[in-house]
């Protein structure tokens, strides 16, 4: 029920854009009621003191909560100039489903059958080939640009040019690589992919649900590859063959370090940049 909720949430949301922002405010609303709620439930519960002297205070950070809500939620609803920036993260989710669901259909399978990871990898390869031929059929292979976000006016340093929406890509990737980091090495969700990193039997073996961990992999991984695509798409444009070189790139950053090395892919990804632009 909640999928059919939700699939048909997007599909509405998807018919009519040029509402995105009156649409998703209230999703925007809730997520920062959440998360605001969820911040004050932990200062609260690690918090010491009489019961009686916090009650009040939790029920005034409630109604903070909701005033915060409501707040953010109108304040996306008034801003037309918005919908750019949350079909980013319309495009992001999507992805994600659209991973969850070939994994589900393909993967699951696959990895059952596979005596070797490169079998996916290979598979990975494949599915990208069809993918990319399948949207250029239906969309043209040619390239799409989007509308200018914010910073396309370039800074100088000393001869040297950067835009400002550059610089906001630089602090996205840092800020996914460091979330990525807490993520792995801070939370029990963490520790099983880790475990299932290390050894999946084993891990299977001490009761982590492995197909449900991977599936959720799956889920982050697209979503962020979306997230990089859609902000690399905005400052060079989109072509459906975009895809093909982004994935050796990132295959070569990640290898640098081993595969699961977070910072690792970080400093690949920086120095393949590097060698790159300086060897032009």
């Amino acid at each position: 029920m909640l999928a059919a909720a939700f699939g048909a949430y997007i599909l509405f949301t998807l018919e009519t854009p040029l509402q995105l922002h009156i649409f998703q405010s209230p999703v925007i609303g809730l997520f920062a009621a959440v998360t605001a709620g969820l911040a004050i439930y932990r200062a609260v519960r690690f918090g010491s003191g009489d019961r009686a002297l916090l009650r009040p205070l939790v029920l005034l950070g409630a109604a903070g909560v909701i005033a915060l809500g409501v707040y953010c939620a109108s304040l996306v609803a008034g801003e037309p100039g918005s919908i750019l920036y949350l079909s980013w993260a319309m495009g992001a989710l999507l992805a994600g489903a659209t991973g969850l669901a070939i994994y589900r259909s393909i993967y699951f399978y696959l990895r059952k059958q596979a005596r070797s990871p490169l079998v996916m990898l290979v598979g990975s390869l494949g599915l990208l080939l069809s993918i990319t031929a399948f949207i250029s059929i239906i969309f043209s292979p040619d390239g799409r640009p989007l509308a200018e976000p914010f910073g396309s006016v370039p800074w100088s340093f000393g001869g040297a040019y950067i835009k400002p929406f550059q610089v906001f890509i630089i602090g996205a990737a840092l800020a996914v690589f460091a979330g990525l980091a807490l993520l792995l090495n801070r939370t029990s969700f963490g520790m099983a992919v880790r475990a299932i990193g290390d050894d999946e039997e084993v891990a299977r073996i001490v009761g982590i649900n492995t197909p449900v961990i991977i599936a959720i992999i799956f889920f982050i991984g697209a979503a962020i590859s979306a997230l990089g695509g859609i902000l690399l798409g905005e400052d060079i444009g989109f072509r459906p063959q975009m895809g093909l070189l982004l994935l050796v790139k990132g295959w070569i950053a990640s290898v640098v370090r081993g595969i699961g090395n977070i910072q690792g892919a970080l400093l690949g990804g920086f120095v393949l940049g590097m060698v790159e632009n300086y060897g032009v």
